[in-house]
Formats: C-alpha cells, structure tokens, sequence
C-alpha cells in the first residue's frame, strides 16, 4: 500500500468528530445567534441550521465587503470555511455528536459580490472542502450557491443546511 493510500485509509478510520479535532475545531463554541431565531431545529432524521457567517469565536466579523470589490475569491473562500466551521460549531451542539451525520442533504451558500462576479463556485469550495475534510468522501454533500447584494453585517459569506442524522442520542 502507497503511503498516501495508507494515510488515505487512516483518515477515512477517524470519526468525523476526530476529523473536526484534528482541524483544530475540538473547543470551538457554538456561534450566539445575531438576532431573534434559533441556530438549529432538529426534528427527525433532519438538523436544520441557519445562517451562519465568518465570525471568530468571539463573534466577531472576520470577512466583510463584496467579493470581485473589496475582497478576492481565496479571500472568500477563506470565509466560506470560517462560515462552515461555525455552522459546524452550532451542528455539533444540537446533535452532541458530528458522527450522527449521515448526509449533507442541502449546503446553500450566500456570496455578496459585485456585479458580474462569476467566481461563486471557487467561493464555496472553501465551504464543502471542509465538509469533505470533517465527513470524508463516503457522506453526500449537495450545493447550491446564491450571488446576493447583501448579506447580514455585511458580511461576504453566509451559509445554511440541512443534514441528514442518525436517530438516538450521541456517542
């Protein structure tokens, strides 16, 4: 066995709670809802999460402006992730557990960019790379991606999902 399939099949062993540790997320607190709404609603074998944007984990704004103006598609991407890993954050607290997560039914992301902008794809990888990275190549994961004028706080990037889970408590 190559050494890259050998690392290949170790990643693949780790849980997706182990995945997100390994990314440095094993602490990140859940992001406090901006507003009058819950972060998530889990009813079935689906979790419902809202928008979440690129905060640090005081619940500061990381990445504001317009992507194709004020900020460059790796910049972007770069906020999709953040966006990604809080909306991650919010998940791992409604369901106690990541490896409850059976599919990524429906990942929407919302790009505030310029006119004209055509780069919304290479955004959103920063977005479901990560997913990829957490869940492995074996969970489905669906996008779509939305070019928006604005976005809450201004912020460049804000994504939603709904995840298919496991029934029961977590692990």
């Amino acid at each position: 066995m190559s050494s890259r399939s050998h690392a290949q099949s170790a990643a693949s062993a780790r849980s997706a709670e182990q995945r997100f540790a390994s990314l440095g997320y094993a602490n990140r607190p859940a992001a406090k809802p901006l507003a009058s709404y819950v972060p998530f609603v889990v009813t079935g074998d689906l979790a419902f999460v809202s928008g979440h944007g690129p905060l640090d984990p005081e619940g500061r704004p990381v990445a504001v402006g317009r992507l194709g103006e004020q900020l460059t598609v790796a910049q972007g991407r770069d906020a999709a992730r953040l966006a990604t890993i809080n909306l991650l954050a919010s998940l791992r607290g409604a369901l106690g557990s990541l490896d409850r997560v059976s599919a990524v039914c429906q990942l929407t992301g919302y790009v505030r960019c310029a006119p004209g902008f055509s780069g919304l794809d290479d955004v959103m990888a920063g977005s479901s790379e990560l997913l990829a990275e957490v869940f492995g190549d074996d969970i489905p994961i669906h996008v779509t991606t939305c070019a928006v004028t604005e976005c809450v706080l201004g912020l460049a990037v804000t994504v939603d999902a709904v995840f298919a889970v496991d029934s029961g408590s977590a692990d």
